[in-house]
């Protein structure tokens, strides 16, 4: 698809949302991170961190995993069975529930890498970083082509979303778009 030149105000609104959900991703997980080095013993600190992510996995799916397979989703428009197994399944056919949907796993990603990572399990920021980019790219562009009623390409949305996420969270804007173009 040819890039269209007058939907660069809309991508400058999705620079905005990805600068401050990057924002977001990076205190919380150092918060979050530290919060478990608080507690001492390892096995209280695993079972916590388990719990809390097993919760999440259990409320919302797409978080098990790397979410790649979330991601391909968004990118191939494959959003009809995004919300199955989730807290939101048998809602399908409503706009709302698919934001809200997304809007809660973009709040919520941040609590399940930390709960890895700082439990003691082995994870990293890329992939989450990825998955955030590409829900909040997702989000963006379905809101604006809702409020006003243009017609914003989704996939690309979801791809500059995951290289202003990974460019925001690491600081490597060239390295971001270099992947990101690779894909």
């Amino acid at each position: 698809e040819a890039f269209i030149l007058s939907n660069i105000p809309w991508y400058i609104i999705l620079g905005l949302s990805t600068g401050l959900v990057s924002l977001y991703f990076s205190r919380m997980t150092l918060f979050l991170e530290h919060s478990y080095e608080l507690i001492r013993n390892e096995y209280i600190r695993l079972g916590i961190g388990g719990l809390i992510l097993g919760i999440l996995v259990y409320l919302f799916p797409p978080f098990f995993g790397e979410g790649y397979d979330f991601i391909l989703s968004l990118l191939h428009g494959e959003t009809t069975d995004l919300l199955t197994g989730s807290i939101f399944a048998g809602s399908e056919g409503s706009w709302m529930a698919g934001i809200a949907f997304m809007a809660c796993m973009l709040l919520l990603k941040v609590i399940a890498t930390s709960s890895t990572n700082g439990a003691g399990g082995v994870g990293g920021i890329f992939a989450p970083t990825l998955f955030l980019g590409g829900i909040n790219g997702y989000l963006v562009a379905s809101i604006l082509n809702r409020v006003t009623n243009i017609n914003l390409p989704d996939n690309r949305f979801v791809l500059v979303g995951m290289a202003g996420m990974m460019a925001g969270v690491m600081h490597a804007p060239l390295t971001a778009i270099f992947l990101i173009a690779e894909i």
